[in-house]
């Protein structure tokens, strides 16, 4: 019930952003939507979304990062998505 709870929202977000493509926290959400749905490669398109609203925003990159991370093994290879979210942290934020 939960999952198909989290697929019906998930389906109003993602209706709603594309009338409302400049919303950048809305993407977000739909992301966290998607991972919770285990749907990683849709999470990390709304993810990737929200961070081009935002290309200064460098808490919505590694909240992103660490959604793609979160749940991986120790001997898992790092998503390159999460790799291109923390250098363009790094490329923002250096310090």
């Amino acid at each position: 019930m939960r999952r198909e709870t989290a697929a019906g929202t998930g389906a109003k977000m993602a209706a709603r952003l594309q009338t409302e493509p400049k919303d950048p926290d809305g993407w977000r959400g739909l992301g966290r939507a998607y991972m919770g749905q285990g749907e990683s490669d849709e999470a990390a398109e709304a993810d990737d979304r929200a961070a081009a609203l935002r290309p200064n925003d460098v808490g919505l990159r590694l909240q992103a990062a660490e959604a793609l991370l979160s749940g991986l093994k120790p001997d898992d290879t790092l998503p390159s998505t999460a790799l291109r979210l923390l250098h363009q942290v790094e490329a923002v934020a250096p310090d």
